[in-house]
């Protein structure tokens, strides 16, 4: 019990961070459901009525411009593959397009707004339009995927 720093948890390891105390001092002792901060300016700087401006604190929002991107190249890889139909180097952009593309535009959407979801001012308020287009850019690319990939399976039947 050497290095104690806030209330002592059953087995006497203490709650808070460790500080080495010095030779026949005792560990600081905290009372039960009693803050150990006593002002608001020890938590740093954004906290506490006196270090709080108005520059201090933005709004997040999620990063819509990776779905409309996502939704955008899943919905032209739909339309080529329907517009061209039986061209296979249209078909396989149209593969490519609807399948690795979309789902790596959502997949670095899940990233960035995930870290976002961290920050204290993150506001999902359009979060219909987030999961409406996320939705939306994931079902037109599976609909391009199969689309494509029926295409390319009558173009393989025929006999190249």
């Amino acid at each position: 019990m050497n290095s104690l720093s806030g209330a002592d948890d059953l087995f006497g390891q203490g709650w808070g961070a460790t500080t080495p105390l010095r030779a026949g001092s005792e560990p600081p002792r905290a009372r039960p459901f009693e803050s150990p901060i006593t002002n608001a300016t020890e938590l740093g700087p954004g906290f506490g009525s006196a270090n709080r401006s108005a520059s201090s604190f933005t709004v997040v929002h999620p990063p819509l411009v990776w779905l409309y991107v996502a939704v955008s190249a899943s919905t032209t890889a739909l339309a080529l593959v329907i517009v061209f139909w039986g061209s296979i180097p249209v078909a396989v952009i149209s593969w490519i397009l609807g399948g690795p593309v979309a789902i790596a535009l959502t997949s670095v959407f899940q990233s960035i707004d995930t870290s976002r979801r961290t920050e204290l001012g993150y506001s999902s308020g359009r979060s219909t339009l987030v999961r409406a287009l996320y939705i939306a850019a994931l079902g037109l690319g599976l609909g391009a995927v199969i689309v494509t990939a029926l295409n390319l399976a009558l173009w393989a039947g025929r006999g190249f």
